[in-house]
């Protein structure tokens, strides 16, 4: 690095790729090893502004920071940075001169009833970059992009000789940037904006609703706008008795592992008996069904996952959902 800045901090429990450099700044990917990694990437505990502020400062002897990048709502987690933390972030920036990097790739475009969820935190900060991708792409297409403030821009393309400095070997997709300019239109109407705000409202209700039935079986809702999350207690002894015959050392927190394969379960019961298909976390640090439909969907369709929900829920598993769970644990004995 030609800059003395040369250090990017990351969370250390976020997600922020799969290739090297996204990966690298990634701290629920990085514990996996599996892949080559950056050098100078540092990790902070999650939302810790005290930790945060340590590495900075151990930091500047060595090379100072370039950027902080973090997920201002983790998806893994369903988990927001606090306003303290946010408002320290800030008023680091202002100090050590570092830019600041919001990854809304799973956030964005209204799913927290706000355009981008940073708008949220009561400090109205603004960041020096934001990724976005997703819902870009309307249900059709995979594309992503990123938005920078007029001094990234002209750090990255002000100079003639920088101009080709920064491009992409990937052009020609029209197809894809059509569906976004498409998209990105439809976002900027009041309708779309109406819209997800009251079926974030609604989901909120059935959500709050089934746990208030089914009070032995749900531990916790989670969640912003329309992204949510069902934590669930562990209602299932039969996954309970073959977990306790088996001496699986992955195991660190045996009461949060089996409310994640209660999740399992669930997932497994809402699609082999009613066809939906849902998804569990696959981070470590989280252990909830996900509940984050696209902004596509309609009430009466929420109605119908809530009203399949509730059945399986009532009736419990059966025997097949069971077997999928005991194969998994058996296949990770080594």
């Amino acid at each position: 690095f030609k800059s003395k800045r040369k250090y990017i901090l990351y969370s250390d429990r976020s997600y922020h790729g799969k290739l090297i450099g996204s990966g690298s700044i990634s701290g629920s990917y990085r514990k996996n090893k599996q892949f080559p990694l950056m050098d100078n990437c540092i990790n902070f505990k999650f939302n810790d502004p005290i930790d945060l502020e340590n590495k900075i400062e151990d930091l500047k002897s060595k090379g100072e920071v370039y950027s902080v990048i973090i997920e201002p709502y983790s998806a893994s987690m369903l988990a927001s940075c606090s306003d303290h933390f946010i408002n320290k972030l800030n008023d680091l920036r202002n100090k050590h001169g570092f830019r600041i990097i919001f990854d809304e790739v799973f956030t964005g475009w209204y799913k927290s009833k706000k355009l981008f969820y940073f708008q949220n935190f009561k400090s109205q900060i603004v960041p020096d970059v934001i990724a976005l991708s997703k819902s870009m792409g309307g249900g059709k297409s995979s594309i992503s992009c990123i938005v920078v403030n007029d001094d990234v821009y002209d750090k990255a393309y002000g100079k003639l000789s920088d101009t080709f400095l920064h491009t992409t070997t990937y052009n020609g997709f029209a197809e894809e940037c059509i569906t976004a300019l498409e998209a990105t239109s439809l976002f900027a109407t009041e309708e779309f904006k109406n819209k997800a705000t009251n079926l974030s409202t609604y989901l909120k209700k059935k959500l709050l609703e089934i746990k208030n039935k089914h009070q032995d079986k749900i531990d916790e809702v989670k969640g912003t706008g329309i992204l949510n999350g069902i934590i669930f207690k562990s209602f299932y002894t039969e996954v309970g008795k073959i977990i306790e015959k088996f001496p699986i050392t992955f195991i660190s927190n045996k009461s949060f592992f089996l409310k994640k394969i209660t999740a399992t379960v669930i997932s497994c019961e809402l699609y082999e008996k009613h066809n939906i298909l849902t998804a569990v976390s696959d981070s470590s640090n989280s252990n909830h069904l996900f509940v984050s439909p696209s902004l596509i969907i309609n009430n009466n369709e929420i109605d119908l996952f809530f009203e399949k929900l509730d059945n399986v829920l009532t009736k419990g598993a059966n025997l097949k959902s069971i077997e999928m769970i005991f194969n998994f644990l058996k296949s990770k004995i080594k």
